[in-house]
């Protein structure tokens, strides 16, 4: 096949084979695909500790973009997600993998939203403190990831100045507003 692969773009290339009469298939093992989508750079761990991929036994890292049919035991196995730049990765999935047959894996990452928080009129040498949805936020003035959603980003006191009201921002997947609070 030819394929364009254009910038920007997911491209999904697909074969199909044909099973050559009188071969054996996996005999006494199964097959397990992984992917993820939309396709994400993210390493995919096969036997995670419960729980998650998170020390100190995160499973086996496989290879990134997806595991693609890999003759496997069969048994059950835990399959996480690791983490992929601008989303959220999908939790954890039991599976079972079944002697004679496949087994199919899809991890649905959410796209995240970057915002970024500023303020105006504040005395100079201040620095108010920023909460998003009534929790402090250390990122004040730079850009921080968030999961897209519906946020109440408030301006804390400083003296001299009174504080603006609180703003609310709805946060779509991709989105990359910058929020200003102007102080009087």
């Amino acid at each position: 096949q030819e394929v364009v692969v254009e910038a920007g773009a997911t491209t999904l290339v697909q074969g199909n084979y044909d099973v050559t009469p009188g071969t054996a298939g996996p005999t006494g093992h199964g097959f397990l695909r992984v992917t993820t989508n939309p396709a994400v750079n993210a390493v995919i761990y096969i036997d995670a500790a419960p729980g998650g991929v998170a020390p100190p036994n995160p499973g086996i890292p496989n290879d990134r973009w997806g595991i693609t049919w890999v003759k496997m035991a069969p048994g059950e196995y835990q399959i996480c997600f690791g983490t992929a730049a601008g989303f959220t990765a999908p939790g954890c999935e039991e599976v079972i993998v079944t002697a004679d047959a496949t087994t199919e894996v899809v991890g649905d990452y959410t796209r995240r939203a970057d915002v970024r928080v500023d303020t105006a009129g504040a005395p100079g040498g201040t620095t108010p403190t920023i909460t998003m949805n009534g929790v402090p936020r250390d990122a004040w003035q730079v850009w921080t990831s968030v999961p897209a959603g519906i946020y109440e980003i408030c301006y804390g006191d400083v003296p001299g100045a009174t504080a603006p009201a609180c703003d609310t921002v709805n946060l779509a997947p991709g989105a990359n507003p910058t929020i200003t609070g102007t102080y009087s």
